[in-house]
């Protein structure tokens, strides 16, 4: 699974590079619950297996896609012409997994399905062309989810962020 890291010091735009460590300054990725449990562990040296089960849920919470935005949507849009990422990592208020990389036997199958299954894919598989004894790293992927957001001023928008990729590893080869 992959979230995103965002090096501020790699933002140009000063002013947007400080407006960003503003919003992001006020955002606690965690629960408040999950923080409790946290205090708990450390005062109790553990968890019961129901303390246990709500970490989980409640860490969770840190991961899943949150479609209320933490700004308004010229904030948002200010840092999406940045750069997408920027955008993604400030103006939400997790860290959610942006996305994952299942493994495939087949990855010109899995090409070849996914358009079958409502889902569009790159045009070309990235790596090597199909062997008979597969070799190196092959990978596709399909293009981020549009997905609905709210700001904070109410303005409704969409964000693409949440993206898959799908790899075949083959065999290596050393000497």
């Amino acid at each position: 699974m992959f979230t995103s890291l965002l090096r501020l010091e790699l933002i140009e735009n000063a002013a947007l590079r400080q407006r960003a460590a503003e919003i992001l300054s006020q955002r606690d990725i965690f629960t408040s619950r999950c923080r409790q449990l946290l205090d708990e562990y450390d005062e109790q040296g553990g968890f019961s297996a129901a303390q246990a089960e709500e970490f989980v849920r409640e860490t969770l919470e840190t991961f899943r896609w949150h479609r209320q935005a933490t700004v308004d949507e010229e904030t948002y849009l200010s840092l999406h012409r940045e750069h997408r990422l920027i955008a993604d990592v400030v103006c939400f208020p997790g860290c959610h997994i942006n996305h994952l990389t299942p493994r495939t036997l087949d990855i010109d199958r899995v090409q070849a399905m996914m358009p079958e299954c409502g889902i569009t894919p790159k045009t070309l598989i990235e790596g090597p062309p199909r062997r008979e004894v597969p070799i190196l790293l092959r990978q596709t992927s399909f293009k981020a989810l549009e997905e609905q957001v709210l700001f904070v001023d109410e303005k409704q928008g969409t964000h693409t962020a949440r993206f898959g990729e799908i790899e075949q590893r083959g065999v290596a080869l050393t000497t």
